[in-house]
């Protein structure tokens, strides 16, 4: 009889090929054995379904539906989650093996918990790299949040997943419906980050969080408004309203500034790749190029490397 609660683990899956095997072993080989994994191919252009259909290992449940984007497949996966525990992974990261055994443990000696997530590294195939900085405490997490700085690896969250059914799951259906998440969670109680690096956060230029820069841009001015009228008594705006008002009322400067953004985004990603390659001086002259740009996010990051020598990793 296995005395370890059981958690359930949610990995919505869109053209997930090639790596969306290597994200699921990095699941069935966790050491934590008491788990089980739900995954939901969201309308795959690509051969993804066919080989979740091969999947034989009783522990692994497949599901399929018409595209409907990220934040709608997370909330019918949390709704057939029967477990109180649920650890997220999206289908191109890597959890550590000792990723749900790590977090479990610091549910249990933190049993107010609503949501912790974990430090993490990110990944190509010529190397990996520490991430420059990640919160911790609770405290720390929430002035990042609220501040709209991310604060968490979105594939290292393991959630409460009754709390999560309560604020209503994931309320932005595609792009940037992880901070809006995660913010609301943090509302309902105590948040943290493990001190153990317990993902890997593969780097991609194809990537849907690089190809929706504008909807996690919009998603996150959203979750900002909610979350500045929730704290003073008045009701959250519709998403769908929001999102149409964004959308109709930037101005030509905001644009502009929105392309600066995204030109900055691209240079410090690419430096992140890189530097996972070992090419540390040019990953640092992105670095810098992209503090240029964006000086109020970057800089920490150059700081950091700075700080650390240019090729630590």
């Amino acid at each position: 009889m296995n005395d370890q609660e059981c958690i359930t683990v949610i990995m919505p899956a869109y053209n997930a090929l090639p790596y969306i095997q290597d994200s699921i072993e990095s699941v069935l080989n966790q050491t934590y054995s008491n788990f089980k994994l739900l995954v939901l191919n969201d309308g795959s252009t690509d051969f993804t379904l066919e080989y979740l259909l091969s999947i034989k290992d009783p522990r692994v449940t497949i599901y399929n539906q018409e595209n409907k984007g990220a934040g709608f497949s997370a909330n019918r996966l949390i709704e057939l989650c029967d477990t109180k525990w649920c650890a997220r992974l999206d289908a191109d990261d890597i959890c550590e093996p000792n990723r749900l055994k790590w977090q479990m443990e610091y549910i249990q000696q933190h049993p107010d918990i609503v949501l912790v997530g974990s430090k993490y590294c990110f990944f190509t195939p010529e190397g990996e790299i520490k991430a420059t900085f990640v919160p911790v405490s609770d405290r720390e997490i929430k002035q990042r949040l609220e501040s709209a700085k991310a604060a968490f690896c979105h594939s290292s969250i393991m959630f409460d997943c009754n709390v999560a059914k309560q604020i209503g799951g994931y309320r932005i259906p595609g792009a940037g419906e992880d901070f809006d998440f995660v913010l609301r969670m943090a509302e309902y109680g105590p948040v943290a980050n493990i001190e153990q690096c317990a993902i890997k956060y593969r780097l991609s230029n194809g990537s849907y969080s690089v190809r929706a820069r504008d909807e996690v841009r919009c998603g996150t001015e959203y979750t900002i408004k909610s979350h500045e009228l929730r704290c003073n008594g008045f009701d959250d705006i519709v998403y769908e309203d929001f999102r149409a008002a964004w959308y109709r009322e930037r101005t030509n400067f905001q644009k502009i500034c929105a392309l600066i953004d995204d030109i900055s985004f691209s240079l410090y990603r690419n430096s992140l790749i890189h530097r996972c390659g070992n090419r540390t001086l040019k990953g640092t002259g992105l670095l810098m190029l992209a503090a240029l740009m964006r000086p109020k996010d970057v800089v920490p990051h150059l700081t950091y490397r700075l700080k650390s020598g240019l090729g630590g990793k």
